[in-house]
């Protein structure tokens, strides 16, 4: 049986030798279509969508090898007779688990209708707990789900910024505030001052302090204009010689 299986392995390159589509039995009895083409470089092409969601397969048999492995026991149909009794054990001692396994159970049953029960029964069921990584529509609600927390992830620091930047501005404007309250006092109260010591004076006495504060003034306004720099004229020379001329 396992050299006439590697005849039929060796002859499928050379049969399936043109881009088709076929139907293949899986060692559970369910069926589904594949895409077959033979001018493909890799064993499996994954096709992929803008967001990375790999939608589909294609298969080349003629790439890579292949060996065949016979076991000899129960067959397929005793196995699912026999798995269905001992699911049937367990979940009657665990109703519970129905929730994460009942689709198994419903799966393993020989009558009409069963699979279709089975895969409406694995709709109900977490997609955590079915561990289905292939699966085009769980890839993409997850990539989605990633997304959207990294989106809220960077709100949340902008957040942050713009709370941290109105504290910092809060900051400065109590400082200026605290500033100017200071100021006006130190307004205020030499005004204050000044209106007692006016109260007091002779109009000569007031006379000179205004003169004096003026001439401090000048003399400080003197004192600016020196520091400042002085601006260079290209045409006026530095010096001029005064002396008499000649003739």
């Amino acid at each position: 049986m396992r050299y006439s299986t590697r005849q039929i392995i060796d002859l499928i390159p050379k049969i399936y030798d043109t881009q088709r589509i076929a139907r293949i039995i899986g060692l559970d009895g369910e069926t589904r279509m594949v895409k077959i083409d033979p001018s493909q470089q890799e064993p499996v092409r994954k096709i992929q969508d803008e967001t990375g969601v790999v939608i589909e397969k294609i298969y080349n048999p003629s790439v890579g090898k292949y060996d065949v492995a016979v076991t000899t026991g129960p067959s397929y149909m005793t196995k699912r007779q026999e798995s269905m009794e001992a699911m049937a054990q367990i979940l009657q001692g665990n109703p519970q688990l129905w929730a994460v396994a009942g689709d198994l159970f419903v799966k393993n049953m020989d009558w009409p209708g069963a699979q279709e029960m089975a895969k409406r029964f694995k709709k109900t069921i977490d997609p955590k707990l079915l561990g289905e990584e292939d699966d085009p529509a769980l890839q993409a609600a997850n990539q989605q789900i990633q997304a959207l927390m990294q989106e809220m992830q960077q709100m949340a620091g902008m957040l942050q910024n713009v709370q941290q930047s109105i504290e910092a501005r809060t900051v400065d404007i109590n400082e200026y505030k605290a500033q100017t309250d200071a100021d006006i006092k130190a307004y205020q109260a030499e005004t204050d001052r000044l209106k007692a010591v006016a109260a007091s004076m002779q109009p000569e006495q007031v006379q000179e302090i205004v003169l004096q504060t003026l001439r401090d003034v000048m003399r400080f306004g003197r004192q600016v204009c020196r520091s400042l720099p002085r601006p260079a004229r290209a045409d006026r020379p530095d010096h001029i010689d005064v002396g008499q001329k000649d003739g």
